[in-house]
């Protein structure tokens, strides 16, 4: 066995069969049967103290790691200097990192960029990726992007897959680079195939939006799974949502709650809002009201505009958590501060029910009109009740209905009952009856009450308004 030559060549003192002896043991062979990390360390140092430059890497390694060995960062550096004085490609970049981390020794931009040069111009690709860094972010030399593609293509060409994926961005973002998604592409596959998680994330996302490939959910949820699989949350978050909607894998909301799960323990925020929906609405799990209000909780305090929503929600309605006026205030105003719609909408209404708050008619306006600026339907709605009654605003029925129009036609059932009052009344817009029927038809179709009893007073009163599908909608069941 080659392993006995090795023992005898290094017994009787040759210095590269105790180094090979020495990495037999540090990694085992190739099923990790033989492995023990204190002859390793035993037979690395015998041959380190003659000089052998590999042993000495090695050797830096150990003491790094505490490979058979109490940790000792001083020796690592020790032994990392007297391989690298050599010309060792690896100690060099060894000992680029300690320099750059501050690790056995004083944080050293100089000498970091110093022994990265000296193993880049080896072709060492992990520290042709650092000094692209470097020239990046402008640590110790000038900032050059041209440099710093320069090298990281250098690092990706020699298959280093972190600078694969970095530059991948690049292509994607036009960072340095004109814009190809081509190129990308293929980066980002290159490093996937090697196990980079954000850039089998990046495929998962490419082949969802169809950027420059065909729409495939089924690839891109392959993708997401094995990113998700090596821990990365956002591919856990995104494959949680693959099997909430069935995209490219069988629906399966169990599936979906574990990966939002995964992926929330590691401080996710839009997982942890997903976690929490489905403690709300018992999608995959029990439902749990409390749970669920303390991971929306938890989101918010993230600073997740939505989930600051649901809080306000939470504390609005005593859902999981006891009502509290004030604080539901407190939270729709956070979210709202942040722009969500919905939370503007809500804020509008404290202001004008006083809940929570001193009544301000002037300020629902405005969280109204910011929300409606949004192109939120409800907002659109409230505003136009605002145009119609005054509150908080000049009355004009011309901007009310125009309001009412926006959001009746992106679905609101208030927004379209409201509509149809104008073309019934001639208010802010000329009668017209038909399309009064239209309107009370839609709203009456999502279930609005008072536009139901509307539309039958109309066509009571103007019988050759009725239709086969007003008829339907007051058929006996």
């Amino acid at each position: 066995m080659e392993i006995e030559m090795y023992k005898k060549d290094a017994e009787d003192g040759n210095i590269e069969a105790q180094y090979n002896l020495g990495k037999y043991y540090l990694n085992g062979n190739i099923d990790g049967e033989g492995k023990d990390l204190k002859k390793a360390f035993i037979w690395l140092k015998k041959s380190a103290d003659q000089g052998y430059s590999l042993a000495q890497y090695k050797l830096g390694v150990c003491y790094l790691n505490s490979y058979g060995v109490t940790k000792n960062t001083n020796k690592a550096i020790e032994y990392f200097e007297k391989s690298a004085n050599q010309n060792n490609d690896l100690a060099q970049y060894e000992l680029g990192l300690c320099y750059l981390n501050g690790i056995g020794v004083a944080i050293s931009f100089a000498k970091s960029f110093e022994w990265l040069e000296k193993s880049a111009k080896q072709n060492n690709a992990k520290s042709q990726y650092w000094i692209g860094i470097f020239y990046y972010s402008g640590y110790y030399v000038s900032k050059d992007l041209n440099k710093a593609i320069i090298f990281i293509k250098k690092s990706a060409e020699n298959n280093y897959d972190k600078a694969q994926y970095n530059l991948g961005v690049c292509y994607e973002t036009g960072n340095g680079v004109v814009q190809d998604f081509s190129k990308s592409l293929e980066l980002y596959r290159k490093a996937g195939e090697q196990g980079h998680s954000k850039a089998q994330y990046a495929l998962g996302k490419y082949y969802a939006n169809c950027k420059n490939v065909e729409y495939d959910l089924e690839k891109s949820a392959i993708w997401y799974e094995k990113s998700a699989e090596k821990g990365y949350d956002k591919a856990q978050y995104k494959f949680g949502l693959c099997f909430a909607n069935g995209y490219g894998v069988e629906k399966d909301l169990s599936q979906a709650f574990s990966f939002f799960y995964k992926s929330a323990k590691q401080g996710n925020v839009r997982a942890l809002y997903e976690l929490a929906y489905c403690y709300e609405n018992g999608l995959g799990v029990d439902k749990h009201m409390s749970k669920a209000f303390e991971a929306y909780k938890d989101a918010a305090e993230n600073g997740y505009a939505k989930a600051q929503y649901k809080v306000g929600v939470c504390y609005e309605n005593g859902k999981g958590v006891m009502k509290l006026l004030n604080k539901a205030f407190e939270w729709y105003e956070k979210s709202a501060n942040q722009g969500n719609s919905k939370a503007l909408c809500e804020l509008g209404i404290c202001y004008v029910m006083k809940k929570g708050v001193k009544q301000d008619l002037n300020k629902a306006f405005e969280c109204y009109k910011k929300a409606a600026n949004q192109n939120d339907p409800t907002g659109q709605w409230l505003l136009g009740l605002c145009y119609k009654t005054g509150r908080g605003v000049t009355k004009d029925l011309t901007k009310a209905a125009w309001w009412y129009i926006k959001s009746a036609e992106q679905g609101e059932l208030q927004g379209q009952y409201d509509l149809a009052l104008c073309y019934i009344n001639g208010e802010g817009i000329g009668k017209n009856l038909i399309k009064a029927r239209e309107w009370l038809v839609k709203a009456t179709i999502q279930g609005h009450h008072e536009a139901k009893k509307c539309l039958k007073e109309l066509l009571k009163a103007n019988l050759e308004l009725q239709n086969e599908e007003t008829r339907k909608i007051f058929e006996e069941p």
